[in-house]
């Protein structure tokens, strides 16, 4: 009888062993694993995102100099033109027009003030 009990025990025992090793492998396991490709698919698409707002926030910089650059550039114009109108009074009185070397100092001036090297 006593041997019978410890025959069912141990064969108990080793059930409950063979289960918790299959839930192990079958369901814990993989659950893990999942979690860290999920994990790492996050963090990859967060350096994406950090990586395109690097870059929308620098091509938004450089359109503002080049803006900026224009702008000055146009007044800069202007104003040589009050002072020298025999030198440059026809090409001011053109609309938007400017003095490429003017507008390629505001620029990079611009650009230094943005922190950008071109």
């Amino acid at each position: 009888m006593k041997n019978k009990t410890l025959q069912i025990l141990f064969a108990s025992c080793l059930l409950v062993i063979t289960l918790s090793i299959a839930y192990y492998f079958v369901i814990f396991l993989p659950g893990i694993k999942n979690q860290e490709r999920a994990d790492a698919i996050s963090k990859e698409q967060a350096a994406q995102e950090a990586i395109q707002d690097e870059e929308t926030k620098k091509y938004n910089q450089i359109t503002y100099c080049q803006n900026t650059a224009a702008t000055q550039a146009i007044e800069l114009l202007k104003t040589k033109a009050k002072i020298n109108p025999s030198l440059y009074g026809t090409v001011a009185k053109e609309e938007g027009m400017y003095l490429r070397p003017d507008y390629d100092s505001y620029y990079q001036q611009c650009l230094e003030k943005m922190g950008i090297t071109p």
